[in-house]
């Protein structure tokens, strides 16, 4: 049963490890999309769930633009970040 334990708990870590992988940031020249509504918050990489939520103008933009200009932070379905 111990053996059985020990398996089974080596199986859900790695299964955790492997769902977890970050997605790298973009560099400051990359485009991006942001979403120019006063509520949001992210710029994206595509048209993923949150950016197809805006109902304003999207914009191309560079990362730097995005972060620095409009005040976004990395959107949490195009860019896996961990807390």
């Amino acid at each position: 049963m111990k053996k059985f334990l020990i398996f089974f708990a080596f199986i859900a870590c790695s299964l955790l490890a492997a769902n977890t992988s970050k997605v790298a940031l973009p560099k400051d020249n990359d485009m991006v999309l942001v979403c120019c509504s006063e509520k949001a918050y992210a710029y994206h990489d595509h048209y993923c769930t949150g950016l197809n939520k805006c109902e304003a103008e999207v914009k191309k933009v560079s990362a730097k633009v995005a972060v620095n200009t409009y005040k976004r932070k990395p959107c949490k379905f195009c860019y896996k970040i961990q807390k």
